[in-house]
C-alpha cells in the first residue's frame, strides 16, 4: 500500500470505510498503514487484533503497544533500506533495547514534525509519553 498512489489509497479507505481524522488526513505518510491493515484483513481474511494493531500501528506507535507492535514499529524504523539521516542512531539504540530504539524513533519523528511544522499524530504523543515514563521506572 505505501508505494501506492494517494488518489488510490483514498478510494480504497473509501472502499474499507476508513474515516481519516484532519491530522490524519494532513499526513500522507500514515495511510498506508491503515490502508495495510484493512487490506489483510478484508483481502487477506487474517483477522488477529495483534497482527491487524502491529500493521495499523506501525507509522504512529499508540499507548499499550504490544510486543508484536513494538517490534514492528522498530523494524520499520531501522530496516535495511532507510537512509535517513539518524537512522544510525535508532539502529544502535536497537541493540541495546526495544524501548530505548522506540525512544529514538518517537524522539526523531516528533523533533522532523516540530522542525516541519506538520501535525503530529495523538497515538504518537500518547506512545512516546508512555515510553519516557516507563524508561524512568527502570
Amino acid at each position: 500500500m505505501k508505494d501506492m498512489d494517494p488518489e488510490e489509497q483514498l478510494k480504497r479507505m473509501t472502499r474499507y470505510d476508513i474515516i481519516l481524522t484532519e491530522v490524519e488526513r494532513s499526513g500522507q505518510k500514515l495511510w498506508h498503514a491503515m490502508l495495510g491493515a484493512a487490506y489483510v484483513e478484508n483481502e487477506l481474511h487474517i483477522d488477529d487484533p495483534e497482527i491487524l494493531n502491529a500493521i495499523r500501528y506501525h507509522t504512529t506507535g499508540r499507548a499499550h503497544m504490544t510486543l508484536l507492535e513494538k517490534v514492528l514499529f522498530v523494524a520499520d524504523f531501522t530496516s535495511s533500506d532507510r537512509d535517513y539521516p539518524g537512522v544510525e542512531d535508532i539502529r544502535k539504540a536497537a541493540r541495546k533495547s526495544l524501548l530505548e530504539a522506540m525512544l529514538s524513533g518517537m524522539t526523531y519523528t516528533i523533533q522532523d514534525l516540530t522542525e516541519r511544522r506538520l501535525a503530529i499524530h495523538p497515538d504518537t504523543i500518547a506512545a512516546y509519553n508512555e515510553a519516557v515514563l516507563e524508561a524512568r521506572a527502570i
